[in-house]
């Protein structure tokens, strides 16, 4: 049996969010979530998804549905409401680009060449427990301090204490509206905001391949 993400508290959970957004219920929909959730861990062709999950056709015709029809967005929306924004993280991450990715629409998908190869960049906004608020992707040649505006804008702020990045001159474009408000600019080192960062960017290296 395969290493699976799902626990029992978290299909509780989870499965009325799902219904709620018209996934349908079916009797395999727990092994085809938790199927979905394995390749992106484990970064596998479709073709390759253990036997435990089903029929690997049948996982992907459920992701590709639910992506098309913005559920994956919705429900994205729906795991981060109600988050902790008195602290809210940002910062940026390269993703190598998959071995066996091919050269077709990479300006579309956010792939670009770079010193390390092809690769494409993560830029998320996390609250104050690490979990993510919202990301944009760009790619792997762009900085962070020409996205970082279009990210701090995605998130509401009216409740947040202190804003912090890895370097402050991502926040340059805010610091003067920031100070004005009361509200406090932090920089932090890798080494502090790396774990924030752990459980998202091992989720991602693999999806965006």
């Amino acid at each position: 049996m395969p290493h699976t993400m799902l626990k029992d508290e978290h299909w509780i959970r989870l499965r009325p969010i799902l219904l709620e957004l018209n996934i349908y219920d079916k009797g395999n929909l727990r092994n085809t979530v938790e199927g979905v959730l394995y390749r992106m861990r484990v970064g596998c062709p479709w073709r390759d998804l253990p036997p435990y999950f089903g029929k690997p056709n049948t996982v992907y015709k459920a992701y590709q549905g639910w992506f098309r029809s913005n559920k994956l967005i919705a429900l994205f929306a729906l795991l981060i409401k109600d988050s902790d924004l008195e602290w809210v993280f940002i910062d940026g991450t390269h993703i190598k680009a998959h071995q066996h990715s091919n050269g077709r629409n990479e300006s579309m998908q956010g792939i670009n060449k770079s010193v390390a190869g092809r690769a494409t960049k993560i830029h998320l906004a996390v609250d104050a427990h690490g979990n993510p608020l919202t990301f944009i992707l760009s790619d792997g040649t762009t900085h962070d301090v020409k996205v970082a505006p279009d990210l701090v804008d995605k998130v509401d702020l009216s409740d947040t204490e202190v804003l912090c990045a890895i370097k402050a001159m991502i926040l340059m474009h805010y610091e003067p509206i920031l100070n004005k408000q009361g509200r406090v600019i932090t920089s932090l080192g890798d080494e502090t905001l790396s774990p924030l960062m752990a459980v998202w960017n091992g989720t991602c290296i693999k999806y965006g391949t």
